[in-house]
């Protein structure tokens, strides 16, 4: 209504529950110069609900995060790598597959590290869990690890990789294009995650490892390979970080969007006009 009568052009971005509740898709589509979609999974759930005419309005453009130089030199060799899974601790994220796997590895007498950086409601259970698959000497719980400290994790190469056993809950409960991982990705630090929700596109054509959600022993295989493999991390880290480069990296897409928001200076023109009108 605000754009109808100012004449000011406005646009959107869509999240999972605007479009798994399609939240008036169709009509804001329909009126917005553009509707931004963040995961091409979303982009095509929405085709069908809004029609063909609304649908040429939504363009795909990721959410992204800053690129700053990957660290220099070879990773430190640990005589136990550390693989880490920053999520919170809630059911969608899968943490007793990734709990299940680990007791897999320890079973299997390899030597790692599992840290859990999260909270949430799941966590006494988790904890609980640990206990029962006796996994305390392995399985390391940070808590609710603050922002600027997680990303000091990667730039300092403390962790080896990252993990997110994610699962699909149904009625649209389930993983989007994790930022998490972006960001763990960005540093130069190896990935696997589930095949469910948006993480397919992420990690996808070898920038991470990809494998069934709910499925401890695919889980473990991969924990096992990127764990035990210098040079399997290396190859990793290399494909991720382009990854990131070349459809999250936040300068491109605040560029992108910043264009698209110009529209040929239309949008300028009016706000300059209305703020002229309201001043005097």
């Amino acid at each position: 209504a605000a754009s109808e009568a100012s004449g000011i052009p406005w646009s959107f971005t869509a999240h999972r529950y605007d479009v798994v509740l399609n939240n008036l898709l169709a009509e804001k589509l329909r009126s917005a110069r553009f509707g931004r979609f963040i995961a091409r999974e979303m982009l095509e759930l929405a085709r069908p609900l809004v029609g063909r005419e609304a649908i040429e309005r939504a363009i795909l453009l990721h959410m992204g995060v800053p690129l700053s130089p990957p660290p220099a030199g070879d990773a430190p060799a640990r005589p136990r790598p550390v693989a880490l899974c920053p999520a919170r601790l809630t059911p969608v994220k899968g943490h007793p597959h990734l709990l299940a796997a680990a007791a897999r590895l320890a079973g299997r007498g390899i030597a790692f590290e599992l840290w859990l950086a999260g909270d949430g409601p799941e966590g006494e259970w988790l904890g609980r869990r640990i206990q029962e698959l006796r996994l305390g000497d392995h399985v390391r719980m940070l808590g609710m690890v603050p922002h600027m400290k997680l990303l000091r994790l990667y730039s300092e190469r403390s962790v080896d990789c990252v993990v997110l056993p994610s699962l699909d809950l149904g009625n649209g409960v389930h993983e989007g294009i994790s930022v998490a991982l972006i960001e763990a990705m960005a540093h130069g630090v190896p990935a696997i995650g589930t095949r469910t929700g948006g993480l397919p596109e992420l990690l996808e054509g070898g920038a991470g490892i990809l494998v069934p959600p709910a499925d401890p022993d695919a889980l473990a295989s991969a924990l096992e390979r990127v764990l035990g493999s210098a040079a399997l991390r290396a190859e990793l880290a290399s494909a991720g970080r382009r990854r990131i480069e070349e459809a999250f990296d936040v300068s491109s897409i605040s560029r992108e969007l910043a264009r698209r928001f110009a529209g040929g200076g239309q949008t300028k023109a009016l706000v300059r006009e209305l703020c002229a009108t309201y001043s005097s």
